[in-house]
């Protein structure tokens, strides 16, 4: 399955590099990498390997964990939509506008 990740996706990876820019830029470039990769490697032959979120438990939005950030996705048909990266220590995000 190829990956395909959104625009608000991509600006939280953005949000984690710039967060760690100051204090740790190499670890802030080197986790934003690891999230590809580990995203890129994992789910296109994994895509059910996420647990389905709660509270609704809908089989095609799942979540992963990588490191201390979750990673939310979305089954749809022949690709995996990557919603949202978030550390644990953040509340979390909205759900996709399409399930409501």
């Amino acid at each position: 399955m190829r990956i395909i990740w959104s625009q608000h996706a991509l600006d939280r990876l953005d949000h984690i590099e710039n967060f760690y820019e100051r204090t740790n830029p190499a670890y802030g470039k080197r986790i934003v990498a690891d999230i590809f990769l580990f995203v890129g490697e994992m789910l296109p032959t994994n895509p059910r390997m996420g647990h389905k979120m709660e509270p609704l438990y809908l089989d095609v939005l799942r979540e992963i964990h990588y490191d201390n950030y979750r990673i939310i996705y979305i089954l749809a048909g022949d690709h995996i939509k990557i919603h949202e990266v978030r550390h644990f220590r953040e509340l979390r995000g909205d759900f996709p506008d399409f399930l409501f």
